[in-house]
Order: C-alpha cells, then structure tokens, then sequence
C-alpha cells in the first residue's frame, strides 16, 4: 500500500545510518512509514538530509550514506531482497541504470518528470541520453550531476619548460617528451581500480574516434574495433612504450594514490573529474599551480572537446510501498534549493539541470561546464552497456600492462558488446 501521509517537496534528518535497513530509532517512532533512502555521502549530503527532515518534522526517514554497486551485484540484490530502499542513488548510464529499469527493480518516472516539469529543468542533452537508453523512450532516473574528464597538468613544470597546452596530438606527445627528459613522468596515471584508467582511455579514445562513432557503439550497432576505435589503442599503447605512462606502476597504483603522487608534484599530468581540484584543496594543497586542457583532437575539422558522463542517479525501488514520500525526495533533488546547498556545501558535481541565476559554482566546475557547452565526448566507463564496461576496463589494463596487442584489446570490447546486443 502507498503511504499517503504528506511529504512537503522542500527539504529530513534522523541519524546518518550504516544500512539500508530502517534503525531501531526509526521503527520506535510508531507505525509511521519509514522512507528509507540510500545515497552517497556528498560533503554536502548532511545538509540537505537535514533541511528536508525539517520541512517534513512529522515524517520519519532514514538516510544510509554510501555506494551499492551494481558491479558486484549489491545494488539488484538490495533492490530485490524486499528490505531495499525506497529511493537510491546509484552509477548511472545505460549498462546501469538501463539494466535495473530492464529488469523491472526500478519504476518509470515519466509521469513524475511531467507532473514536475522536470522534463524543462534538466540540459536537453541529459534528457536524451536517459531517453536514449534502455528501454528506450522510458525515465528511470533522476540524474544527481555529470563528471567532466579532461587532463590537469602543473602550470609551473610547464612553464619551466617553455611548454603550452598542446592543440595537436603531435604538441601532446612533444609534450610529453620534454617533461620527460627534464626529469618529470610526463602522465600519472592510477588505474588499479578502473576508473582513472578508464577517464584516460575515454580521452584517447574521444581524440581519435569522435562522438558520432562512438554514438553508434554506444547506441546501436557501431563496431569498436573500427579503425579510429583501434587508433585509439594504438595511442595508448604507444604512451606506455614510450614510458609517458609507467604502465606497471599504474596497474599497480589505485586512483586516490595516482592523486596524491599529483599533488605532491611528482608527475606533469594527470586525467581527473572537475571535483579534482576541489578535493586537493579541501586536504590543503594550493591549486593555483594547476591548469587544465582538452585531449586534442585527432578528427579533422572536429573541435576537442573533453568526455563525460553521467554521473549519479536517483531511482525509485520498484516494490516501495512509500511512493508519495520517495517522489516528495525526488522533487526535492530537483529543486533549486538543493542545488544551492550543494554548491554552498563542497559540491563538485557539473549540474545535470539548468542552473538558475544566483548559484555560484565552484571555479573547477564551472571551467568544466563551459568546456562541455560546446559539446563533449562519451566516458564509455559509463555508457557502455551489460559486460562491456568489464571488457572497456580489461582492455584498458591490458594494454597498459601490455598483456594485449590493441587489435587484441578492441576485439575483446567487441564481443562483450555483441553478447550484450544478442541478449537485448
């Protein structure tokens, strides 16, 4: 049964729980129906859990911070299990949030969307991808933010060295060997836990093959072993042969470590989301040493422009029986005022939705979200759909481990992507 107790769409706050489970607080508030929400814990989360339960004194919920995987089977398995949250933020993306809506956990929010006017509130780009994917035409989720990847590099180690940003793929590499033999690893790169490496490859791959190709791989019937795709591998390969990426120190290194090697100035350049900066100064490095640029672009007559994706998403569990209150959340998350918070609380996420006139982003987002006006490339990490984000990943590892030729490397994202197809 829906609860039909009122949820003002407005800003909750019981304890920050450790499980999805309703805490024994919770259930000793009578016969009320818990809303149970599951998030990751933003810097900013705090507040805005907090400024909900406020606008909604006579309503319990629980907010348990932290990730459930949909690698490792934690999100279906919550979901499933009849114990789950009502509303959950998780990776988005169609081999994701596509695959959860495919199975019938999650519910449609198409109505929600019109009833709000969401459909209005978000950037049209963002609207057609969560459109785009499957089941197509289908809403399943409400988009928290999107992550911008381009390359961050030490001002000062390039202007000791007389270098600029480069415009060409031939300036990157001139780039690179100039770092190299004053003595500084030109890119540092930690991709022990995929995701570092997946941003870099994401960039390579944008640089040789472009959007449009990459849409049919993504979307339709595009075959990853094209030979810009393959390019791309190549480009990989040929920065690890020539020791711009120390590739067994990166298969080695987790992301968080290749950071803080960054940080501490031990490499020229490194690929990060727009919140990179932001977490370095936060643990108190001086960022005004670090600029940023864009992958050039390999396309002829294509501008560069970084890659993206969509971040976080919030879904609604398909057996919640407190409908009312995870839709009253929902609008919430799409309210101006949550953003404020956000940006007000250490929010480093590029807004999904159109920011209003008022809200100052941060300067590292705000860099981002001017790069991606004039277009930006897929993060296949996210887009890529059932096993081929795993097989994205082990061709990254193995080309930089050089345990895989590229022809080899795309081949393998290949397959997984025709099983994947097949099963649809």
């Amino acid at each position: 049964m829906v609860s039909r107790r009122k949820f003002v769409a407005g800003t909750l706050a019981t304890p920050l729980l450790a499980s999805v489970a309703p805490s024994v607080s919770s259930a000793a508030q009578g016969d009320q129906e818990t809303l149970r929400v599951a998030g990751i814990d933003y810097d900013y989360t705090p507040t805005v859990v907090e400024v909900f339960q406020e606008n909604n004194p006579d309503n319990p919920m629980d907010f348990a911070p932290g990730t459930l995987s949909f690698e490792d089977g934690q999100i279906q398995a919550a979901l499933q299990s009849g114990e789950g949250p009502d509303v959950v933020n998780v990776n988005s993306g169609p081999g994701r949030v596509g695959e959860l809506a495919k199975g019938g956990l999650i519910l449609r929010l198409d109505s929600f969307y019109e009833r709000t006017g969401a459909y209005e509130l978000y950037i049209p780009s963002v609207i057609e991808q969560i459109q785009n994917q499957p089941p197509e035409g289908e809403v399943s989720e409400v988009v928290e933010g999107l992550d911008v990847f381009q390359f961050y590099y030490h001002i000062d180690a390039f202007e000791e060295n007389g270098l600029e940003p480069p415009e060409t793929w031939e300036e990157f590499l001139e780039v690179c060997q100039t770092l190299q033999d004053a003595g500084v690893q030109p890119i540092l790169l930690g991709a022990r836990d995929n995701f570092q490496g997946g941003w870099l490859f994401g960039n390579i791959v944008q640089s040789s093959a472009g959007r449009d190709l990459m849409t049919q791989v993504i979307y339709s019937d595009g075959d990853f072993t094209h030979p810009d795709i393959l390019r791309g591998a190549e480009m990989l390969k040929h920065l690890v042969d020539e020791n711009y990426i120390n590739g067994l120190e990166a298969a080695a290194l987790e992301g968080e470590q290749a950071q803080a090697a960054f940080a501490q100035g031990q490499g020229g350049m490194t690929v990060q989301q727009q919140s990179f900066p932001i977490n370095l100064a936060n643990d108190g490095v001086d960022t005004s040493n670090i600029g940023s640029f864009v992958m050039p672009s390999r396309m002829e007559g294509e501008p560069s422009v970084p890659t993206a994706g969509l971040a976080h998403s919030w879904v609604i569990n398909a057996s919640t029986e407190n409908l009312e209150a995870a839709e009253a959340w929902l609008e919430w998350v799409i309210s101006d005022e949550y953003l404020r918070l956000a940006y007000e609380n250490g929010g480093g996420l590029v807004p999904a939705r159109i920011v209003p006139d008022g809200i100052t982003l941060p300067p590292s987002v705000q860099d981002a979200a001017d790069k991606v006006e004039s277009g930006a490339g897929y993060n296949p990490s996210v887009y890529l759909p059932g096993r081929g984000t795993q097989a994205w990943y082990a061709a990254m590892q193995n080309l930089i481990t050089g345990q895989a030729s590229p022809e080899e490397a795309v081949a393998g994202v290949q397959e997984a992507l025709e099983e994947a197809r097949a099963a649809n």
